[in-house]
């Protein structure tokens, strides 16, 4: 698809490939665990301290730190790479970039590493599955990296 040209000459345009998870909706009662758990730290820290900045600094902490359960997940494909919008929070990676493409039950991680390392989890985009297996994984091989390893599930390259 990348890099190829039509009949008239033309490069082929790629569609964008978009769509939106939900995590709390395969575990709903997790939510009701973080906002309880928010609110405890809010409720602690206006009981120790007596400050309502500090309440709600471990109110939003809590909140910002556990928004994919809360917010939706935003994927995007296209044919500068992939990303994941949660919130205002945005994290891509260009498609050059990519060096490791692993897969795992729930979906697909794109890695600027070469290696497993212990920082390889923090590093790239996880492309969240929503019953959309077979067209994530054939957008992905058709676009990523020239030089990047696909890693069959469950190995550690």
């Amino acid at each position: 698809m990348s890099g190829a040209e039509g009949a008239a000459g033309q490069p082929d345009t790629v569609e964008a490939l978009e769509w939106t998870v939900r995590v709390w909706q395969n575990a709903p009662q997790k939510r009701w665990v973080v906002i309880l758990v928010a609110l405890a730290c809010a409720s602690l820290g206006w009981a120790v301290l007596q400050s309502v900045l500090l309440a709600a600094l471990g109110f939003f902490g809590i909140m910002g730190g556990t928004s994919e359960y809360w917010l939706p997940l935003r994927y995007r494909l296209d044919e500068r790479g992939a990303s994941v919008r949660c919130g205002i929070s945005v994290t891509a990676v260009e498609w050059a970039a990519v060096k490791r493409v692993s897969e795992t039950d729930i979906g697909i991680r794109l890695s600027p590493l070469e290696r497993t390392t212990r920082l390889a989890q923090f590093r790239g985009v996880f492309l969240r599955y929503a019953g959309n297996r077979d067209q994530v994984l054939e957008y992905v091989n058709n676009l990523r990296g020239e030089g990047a390893r696909l890693l069959e599930p469950g190995t550690d390259g």
